[in-house]
Protein backbone atom coordinates (compact mmCIF):
# COMPACT_ATOMS: atom_id res chain seq x y z
CA UNK A 1 0.00 0.00 0.00
CA UNK A 2 1.57 3.25 -1.12
CA UNK A 3 1.09 6.42 0.90
CA UNK A 4 2.31 8.71 -1.86
CA UNK A 5 5.33 9.86 0.12
CA UNK A 6 8.92 9.90 -1.04
CA UNK A 7 9.77 6.49 -2.53
CA UNK A 8 12.89 6.20 -0.39
CA UNK A 9 10.77 6.35 2.77
CA UNK A 10 8.13 3.75 1.79
CA UNK A 11 10.07 0.75 3.21
CA UNK A 12 10.57 2.70 6.42
CA UNK A 13 6.80 3.21 6.71
CA UNK A 14 6.31 -0.56 6.68
CA UNK A 15 9.06 -1.03 9.30
CA UNK A 16 7.53 1.59 11.61
CA UNK A 17 4.06 0.08 11.30
CA UNK A 18 5.35 -3.45 11.96
CA UNK A 19 7.04 -2.25 15.13
CA UNK A 20 3.84 -0.67 16.45
CA UNK A 21 4.28 2.95 15.35
CA UNK A 22 2.07 5.04 13.09
CA UNK A 23 2.62 7.18 10.02
CA UNK A 24 0.02 9.86 9.28
CA UNK A 25 -0.21 12.26 6.34
CA UNK A 26 -1.60 15.62 7.46
CA UNK A 27 -3.78 17.93 5.38
CA UNK A 28 -0.84 20.28 4.93
CA UNK A 29 1.37 17.85 2.97
CA UNK A 30 3.41 16.75 5.95
CA UNK A 31 4.01 13.33 7.46
CA UNK A 32 3.99 12.67 11.20
CA UNK A 33 5.94 9.58 12.28
CA UNK A 34 5.02 8.28 15.74
CA UNK A 35 7.50 5.73 17.02
CA UNK A 36 6.54 2.94 19.43
CA UNK A 37 8.30 4.83 22.25
CA UNK A 38 6.02 7.84 21.70
CA UNK A 39 8.47 10.22 20.03
CA UNK A 40 7.31 12.23 17.02
CA UNK A 41 9.24 13.07 13.88
CA UNK A 42 7.78 15.39 11.26
CA UNK A 43 8.78 15.32 7.59
CA UNK A 44 7.50 16.73 4.34
CA UNK A 45 5.32 14.69 2.03
CA UNK A 46 7.68 15.29 -0.88
CA UNK A 47 11.28 16.10 -0.11
CA UNK A 48 14.45 16.40 -2.13
CA UNK A 49 16.90 13.51 -2.00
CA UNK A 50 19.25 15.08 0.56
CA UNK A 51 16.51 15.94 3.04
CA UNK A 52 14.90 12.55 2.52
CA UNK A 53 18.19 10.82 3.29
CA UNK A 54 18.73 12.89 6.45
CA UNK A 55 15.21 12.25 7.72
CA UNK A 56 15.51 8.54 6.94
CA UNK A 57 18.67 8.34 9.06
CA UNK A 58 16.98 10.27 11.87
CA UNK A 59 13.96 7.92 11.86
CA UNK A 60 16.11 4.78 11.67
CA UNK A 61 18.27 6.00 14.57
CA UNK A 62 15.20 6.72 16.70
CA UNK A 63 13.68 3.34 15.80
CA UNK A 64 16.92 1.59 16.74
CA UNK A 65 17.01 3.43 20.08
CA UNK A 66 13.45 2.29 20.83
CA UNK A 67 14.19 -1.32 19.90
CA UNK A 68 17.41 -1.49 21.96
CA UNK A 69 15.66 0.11 24.94
CA UNK A 70 12.97 -2.56 24.82
CA UNK A 71 15.52 -5.40 24.66
CA UNK A 72 17.60 -4.03 27.54
CA UNK A 73 14.77 -4.72 29.95
CA UNK A 74 14.95 -8.47 29.30
CA UNK A 75 16.86 -10.72 31.64
CA UNK A 76 19.78 -12.45 29.99
CA UNK A 77 20.91 -14.61 32.90
CA UNK A 78 24.16 -12.68 33.15
CA UNK A 79 24.95 -10.45 36.10
CA UNK A 80 24.60 -6.76 35.31
CA UNK A 81 27.41 -5.61 37.58
CA UNK A 82 30.99 -6.82 37.17
CA UNK A 83 32.09 -9.41 39.69
CA UNK A 84 35.02 -8.10 41.76
CA UNK A 85 38.16 -10.21 41.66
CA UNK A 86 39.82 -10.48 45.06
CA UNK A 87 43.30 -11.52 46.01
CA UNK A 88 43.01 -14.80 47.89
CA UNK A 89 45.65 -14.02 50.47
CA UNK A 90 44.80 -10.48 51.48
CA UNK A 91 41.14 -10.24 50.46
CA UNK A 92 41.80 -6.99 48.57
CA UNK A 93 40.05 -6.25 45.32
CA UNK A 94 42.53 -6.61 42.49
Amino acid sequence: MSLGINKDLEPLVRKIRRSGGTVIITRRNHVVWTLPGGSLIRTGLTMNRTTSHLKRREIEKALLAVSTASTQGRRTGRPTAPIPITDRGSGRVA
